[in-house]
């Protein structure tokens, strides 16, 4: 079977760059287009889900390369787009930050190779010029199997600011510069730390949901975002995954994603064994599975302790990766 929908990862720096909004405004004026977009997360985070979801007005899906594996996410990633026109994919942290330091394991990068997707890569340039081309080159170059597409600068100073850094990347022949974008154009996005707002009508309303297409619009070249999303090569593949894309679109608190984040937490808690049955209370056989990443299918339990179906993911919690 073959996936062949636009796609497009939002990568960050780091934290604190302007992912989500960056992402929602740019979810915005796809939809204007009257494109279908399809929204995904990396990571287990449930809170940008609801944002994410509003603004597509779809279900998003989070997307974990350390909880799951790789043909869990391709899986998930054809399934949820079979209908879609463009999937726009936010990562987490840094580009490259995961559960190790040594290895791509659980980063946004890593999710992107796997769908081998392109990245926009947002950075902060307040207080940054010509520096910013060493910066993305180290981007650039440091896992050459990823594909870095091109560069959003936000928190730019001036129109002529955000022109020299695109002059500075051009020069440098790094990925072009996508967009410029100053400090203010965007409205306030509320505090979403450690799980305290998450989105609904009154959060992000379609006043603030329109201000943020409005500002992509005007600073970010959106023809350019589509062209590399439609330039992605198609994944080859079975992609026989369970079908569960009924669900609604929720502005509330998410449990589909609370089941997810708050199982892995527990593993970590526990620190059992990745090949260790230990169902959802502890309660499982400690029968030997399957080494972790071996999904889908799952790895038969005799036991079949715990078996939790989330509505996002449906995977069963005695499971090796929990």
């Amino acid at each position: 079977m073959t996936c062949s929908c636009p796609r497009i990862v939002i990568a960050g720096a780091n934290s604190g760059v302007g992912k989500t909004t960056v992402s929602l405004g740019l979810v915005v004026a796809l939809r204007k287009r009257g494109l279908r977009v399809q929204t995904f997360k990396v990571g287990p985070d449930y809170l940008d889900p609801t944002y994410l979801g509003l603004a597509s007005q779809r279900p998003c899906y989070n997307l974990d390369g350390w909880m799951t594996g790789k043909s869990y996410v391709q899986d998930l990633f054809s399934q949820a787009t079979v209908d879609a026109d463009i999937a726009v994919i936010e990562g987490v942290m840094g580009l490259f930050d995961g559960a190790d330091f040594d290895t791509l394991d659980g980063s946004t990068a890593e999710i992107a190779i796997w769908l081998d997707a392109p990245v926009l890569l947002i950075v902060n340039v307040h207080g940054v010029a010509r520096s910013l081309a060493p910066i993305v080159k180290g981007f650039v170059e440091f896992e050459l199997s990823l594909k870095i597409a091109g560069v959003i600068s936000n928190h730019c100073g001036s129109p002529r600011h955000g022109a020299w850094l695109g002059e500075a990347l051009k020069f440098s022949r790094l990925p072009e510069q996508i967009g410029a974008i100053p400090r203010g154009a965007f409205p306030e996005l509320p505090n979403r730390h450690l799980g305290l707002v998450t989105a609904d009508a009154e959060i992000l309303s379609s006043t603030i949901l329109d201000a943020l297409g409005e500002a992509i619009e005007r600073h970010v070249a959106v023809e350019k975002i589509l062209e590399k999303a439609q330039a992605a090569a198609s994944l080859q593949g079975d992609f026989t995954a369970e079908n569960f894309l009924n669900e609604e679109v929720s502005t509330s608190p998410s449990s589909k994603n609370s089941v997810y984040c708050s199982l892995g937490s527990f593993r970590q808690q526990r620190k059992l064994p990745s090949e260790q049955c230990i169902g959802v209370f502890g309660e499982g056989c400690g029968e030997d599975l399957f080494t972790k990443r071996s999904f889908p299918p799952f790895p038969a339990c005799s036991c079949d302790s715990g078996s939790v179906y989330s509505a996002q993911l449906r995977f069963r919690a005695c499971h090796a990766h929990l």
